[in-house]
């Protein structure tokens, strides 16, 4: 007869599989493992890790700034570019005073805004969705404040030439004005292209991605309320819904660079 309580050959048991030769009995407590595999930590069931994973991201995500020239120039570059299209200029004559005047503003504030754009461009918070989307708004936003630049100097130099040559400075300039237009779809594909990468507030990002079907809808009805309000109502429309919202937009862009850069 074996004393198997002090064997030292070894052991008849069959090793079980991950826990080698141990004789200890399995647990027959508890639930049943999930099928499937899943295990309670994974997926967005555990509020610890949520909140965890959140806070990495968060930590790793880096902040929207602005150097300072860019934010400056956004803001200058949004407020002048508002007021150069208000009515508070009247309706001035081609080459009167207060006409130079709202032309040298809106020359300004698109160079202004130019340089401001550049500095969102390079953005390392605004440009991490790197997509085409984003390159084309951006692309198509220069494009339109450059035409905007070259409209306006043309319209400034327009009436101080003879007739022949200013006749044809004006001609030139009808391209430029249409191809500045193309600033405001350029705002909306960066909103777009920005809305998930947390850049900007949602309400800014919002009033982005608005810019284009705001002036489609704004300036016709302000055309529309000519007859029904009278001009001024229709030109307070029509301003909102071009120069006044675009203006307010970037210089809320450079509003959020400011915020992010005192954080």
């Amino acid at each position: 007869m074996v004393d198997r309580g002090h064997s030292t050959g070894p052991s008849t048991v069959p090793p079980r599989p991950g826990v080698g030769n141990s004789d200890m009995p399995k647990d027959q407590g508890g639930p049943p493992p999930e099928r499937g595999g899943a295990s309670p930590h994974r997926g967005s069931r555990d509020p610890d890790r949520a909140a965890y994973v959140g806070a990495v991201t968060a930590s790793t995500t880096p902040p929207f700034i602005l150097p300072s020239v860019s934010r400056v120039a956004l803001v200058a570059g949004g407020f002048a570019f508002a007021v150069a299209g208000s009515s508070i200029w009247g309706e001035p004559a081609l080459g009167s005073p207060a006409s130079g005047s709202q032309i040298a503003v809106a020359i300004l504030s698109g160079l202004l805004l130019i340089v401001g754009v550049i500095g969102v461009s390079r953005s390392r918070r605004a440009t991490a969705p790197a997509s085409r989307l984003w390159r084309w708004g951006i692309g198509l936003v220069m494009t339109g404040l450059i035409a905007h630049v070259v409209g306006s100097t043309l319209g400034l130099l327009g009436p101080a030439l003879p007739d022949g040559p200013g006749a044809v400075i004006a001609i030139v300039a009808v391209p430029a004005w249409i191809l500045a237009h193309l600033a405001y779809i350029g705002t909306t594909l960066v909103g777009l292209a920005i809305r998930r990468s947390g850049a900007f507030s949602r309400a800014l990002t919002i009033l982005l991605i608005a810019c284009t079907p705001l002036l489609l809808v704004g300036v016709p009805g302000g055309l529309a309320l000519e007859s029904i309000a009278g001009s001024g109502v229709s030109s307070s429309v029509a301003w909102l819904a071009t120069e006044g919202q675009f203006g307010l937009g970037w210089l809320l862009v450079g509003l959020a660079g400011m915020r992010s850069r005192r954080g």
